[in-house]
C-alpha cells in the first residue's frame, strides 16, 4: 500500500514557503516606493487636482494617474514619471483624456510642496507641452506655487 501523505506535506510545505517568500518580498517593495496622493482644491483659480502615483525610491516604474479641473477646463491622464526629493515632488504625465481640443496625448507637469506649515500644500502645473516626459522627470523646484484651501497631497520619500 502506496502512503501519500508525506508527499502532501512536504507539497504543503512548499507552496506555504514559497507564499511566505512572495508576501515578505511584496511588503519589503511596499515600503520602498516614493508616494504622492491626494486632492486639493483651489479657490483662487477655482480648480480641483487629484493625484496617485507611485515610483521606485530613484523614480524608476513611475505608475498612477492624475485628473486637474479648472472652472469649465478638465483633463485626466497616465502618470510616466515621478521625482521627489523631501517634501518636494513632480508628477507628469501624459493627458490622455480632456475637453479641450489638442490636448490628449500632451504633457501635464504638477510640482508639489507638502507644506508643513499651517498655510497648506502648495501646487502648480503646466500642460499642453510637447514632448510627453519619458521615465525621468524634471527635479522638483522651491516655486511658490498656489496655496490649496482644501484638502492635501501628501509626498512620501523613500530615500
Amino acid at each position: 500500500m502506496k502512503c501519500f501523505f508525506p508527499r502532501r506535506i512536504l507539497h504543503i510545505s512548499t507552496i506555504s514557503s514559497v507564499v511566505g517568500v512572495a508576501l515578505t518580498s511584496s511588503l519589503a517593495l511596499a515600503g520602498s516606493v516614493d508616494r504622492v496622493w491626494g486632492t486639493v482644491e483651489v479657490d483662487s483659480n477655482n480648480s480641483v487636482i487629484q493625484v496617485q502615483a507611485s515610483s521606485g525610491p530613484n523614480g524608476e516604474n513611475a505608475q498612477g494617474s492624475f485628473s486637474h479641473k479648472e472652472g469649465s477646463i478638465q483633463h485626466s491622464g497616465d502618470v510616466t514619471c515621478l521625482s521627489v526629493i523631501g517634501k518636494w515632488a513632480v508628477v507628469g504625465g501624459v493627458i490622455t483624456e480632456s475637453n479641450l481640443p489638442n490636448a490628449q496625448g500632451t504633457t501635464y507637469l504638477l510640482f508639489i510642496n507638502e507644506n508643513s506649515k499651517d498655510e497648506g500644500t502648495r501646487v502648480a502645473t503646466l500642460s499642453g507641452y510637447t514632448p510627453v516626459p519619458g521615465p525621468t522627470c524634471p527635479s522638483p523646484v522651491q516655486l511658490e506655487g498656489l496655496i490649496a484651501n482644501k484638502g492635501k497631497i501628501v509626498v512620501q520619500d523613500k530615500n
